[in-house]
């Protein structure tokens, strides 16, 4: 798994949990047409429920990033003197990625809005954030994956932040599929570290609005959500990630990672 693993302890900070900010929900409208559009791919049954998750996640929770300007955005690095790791799951279909980053763009130019775009190739759902990680740790996530499906989901809602991150939020589509609350589940009680109450949220950070958008969030939330709700996915691979730098993955700084491939036991095939 390379040296670096050797060196990290896992802690199951949920990226659900580092995410946690206030949603700009839907205007009523938009929620409706959410909610029909959800249901044709049979999303939508636990709603509710998911929503109240969705509106209790605090802006207090993530930090704003820095970035300067010229004629696009740039974040600036910030190395980090002790690496920290995350157990994620790359989003590698570069069609899903493509329609993804179009559909941005075509959002974002008809609302007059200039974002930072996260790049596509590193499109991904963060299940555990991390400080360090044992070769302990590292055989309990092995043994958790190897017998695990991939994650079948699909796009429930597009959410923007009162920080200015913008975050597609997935649903489960299948009974086969990850069950991201139960797979953490599993680890933090191998792990004995206790679970945030958002465990069952996945999300893939798109782009950032580093200024003020011209257009209110809640609208550009319910645009991309109109257009995005019911995209499917399929992430069938692990990375146990080290970043070097904060965000690394996101804005591309320095990294490492070791590759898990995610397999069904015999019984499900």
């Amino acid at each position: 798994m390379g040296k670096w693993v050797n060196s990290c302890f896992l802690a199951t900070v949920l990226a659900a949990g580092a995410l946690q900010v206030l949603l700009f929900s839907a205007a009523r409208g938009g929620e409706s047409v959410e909610r029909r559009q959800c249901a044709v791919v049979g999303l939508g049954t636990d709603a509710a429920a998911r929503t109240v998750l969705y509106n209790k996640m605090s802006a207090d929770a993530v930090e704003s990033e820095s970035f300067h300007y010229d004629s696009y955005h740039h974040p600036t690095l910030t190395h980090l003197r002790t690496p920290v790791c995350a157990l994620v799951l790359p989003l590698l279909d570069k069609q899903v990625a493509g329609t993804l980053l179009r559909t941005l763009t075509a959002v974002f130019r008809e609302s007059h809005v200039d974002p930072f775009l996260q790049n596509s190739s590193f499109y991904h759902v963060t299940l555990l954030h991390s400080r360090n990680a044992s070769r302990e740790t590292v055989a309990v996530i092995k043994h958790h994956a190897g017998g695990t499906c991939a994650l079948e989901a699909a796009i429930q809602r597009v959410v923007v932040t009162r920080s200015g991150v913008v975050a597609a939020c997935w649903q489960v589509i299948s009974d086969t599929s990850l069950q991201p609350g139960a797979f953490r589940d599993a680890l933090s009680d191998e792990l004995g570290v206790p679970l945030d109450l958002n465990r069952v949220v996945i999300h893939t950070t798109l782009a950032r609005l580093p200024f003020p958008s011209p257009v209110h969030p809640r609208e550009l939330a319910a645009s991309l959500t109109r257009r995005l709700c019911g995209l499917r996915a399929s992430f069938s691979t692990l990375w146990i990630l080290k970043e070097y730098d904060k965000q690394a993955l996101a804005f591309q700084g320095n990294f490492s990672h070791a590759q898990l491939r995610l397999h069904c036991p015999l019984a499900r095939a």
